[in-house]
């Protein structure tokens, strides 16, 4: 299909790559991620699926929100 509509060919793998990815950099819980690719924790996914970045940003994120929610209203730039 990708090559009739002259796209570069995206495998299914790479698409559960891309989801997990996602997901994850969105803040979609690991565990909520790894059973939607049908794996039985998340360190398969993690391996195998979800890029570092997304790991990183995804901890990142976190981090600056749980700051933002305790610096008594006064909000923290984000990078």
């Amino acid at each position: 299909m990708c090559r009739l509509a002259n796209l570069p060919v995206v495998s299914t793998h790479g698409l559960r790559g891309t989801h997990a990815s996602l997901a994850v950099a969105t803040g979609i819980s690991s565990e909520a991620v790894a059973a939607s690719l049908g794996h039985e924790s998340f360190a398969t996914t993690r391996a195998n699926y979800a890029r570092p970045e997304s790991l990183s940003d995804a901890s990142t994120s976190s981090v600056l929100d749980a700051l933002n929610q305790s610096s008594e209203g006064r909000p923290i730039d984000r990078p």
